[in-house]
């Protein structure tokens, strides 16, 4: 097994405002905060015809998502590929540069494996992280979530959020399983997929599912 491989479990409290959720969730169960709160900045690349989105929206077992990812407003970025097998996820940093201007990159590598993919941008994300642990599990926290169209002829250009998502991470199920049925056995929300690339498409107008 590789061990890079991670489970994500995510759940969904839009209906939820942030008292409750810092109440019922972060307070009740004492979580650790490890890190400071950050907006989390993403541009997501696909085929023309959408391929990431629609391998994921088909359940295809063996999928790829593709980001430049950078915090606040810093500079210095990366390059992910994330692969999903199954139900596990593995982050690979492709390359580490730095915005030109104008987020704007010179980084020859990503240029050539952008055009040998067919790949171009689709849409920036941001949303506010936050970051803790309960016993043994990563546990993160995003909200104010925006969606922005990067095609030319956008139906919707730029979209507001009310998602909250709390997501809880780990590697080995069997290991963690314990503490995570402690953590979510009074959830008032089951898990569910989500994807903010999807979500994105879908509140753009890009690809409605």
């Amino acid at each position: 097994m590789d061990f890079d491989l991670r489970r994500e479990i995510k759940y969904n409290f839009q209906d939820f405002n942030l008292f409750h959720i810092k109440k019922s969730i972060i307070l009740k169960y004492n979580l650790n905060k490890i890190y400071h709160d950050r907006y989390v900045n993403s541009i997501y690349f696909d085929t023309t015809n959408l391929k990431s989105a629609n391998d994921n929206l088909t359940g295809l077992s063996m999928r790829k998502k593709f980001r430049i990812r950078w915090y606040n407003n810093d500079d210095f970025f990366r390059f992910e590929i994330k692969k999903k097998e199954n139900k596990l996820s593995k982050k690979i940093i492709f390359e580490q540069d730095s915005f030109v201007k104008n987020r704007l990159f010179k980084s020859d590598k990503i240029h050539k494996f952008l055009k040998l993919n067919k790949l171009t941008e689709i849409c920036f994300i941001r949303y506010l992280r936050s970051y803790y642990m309960y016993k043994d599990l990563r546990v993160t926290f995003d909200r104010n979530i925006i969606y922005k169209s990067l095609l030319n002829n956008p139906q919707n250009k730029i979209k507001k959020s009310y998602e909250k998502i709390i997501e809880i991470k780990f590697n080995n199920f069997s290991q963690y399983s314990r503490n995570l049925n402690l953590l979510t056995k009074d959830f008032s929300i089951v898990s569910s997929r989500n994807s903010k690339y999807l979500n994105s498409l879908n509140y753009l107008g890009i690809l409605k599912f």
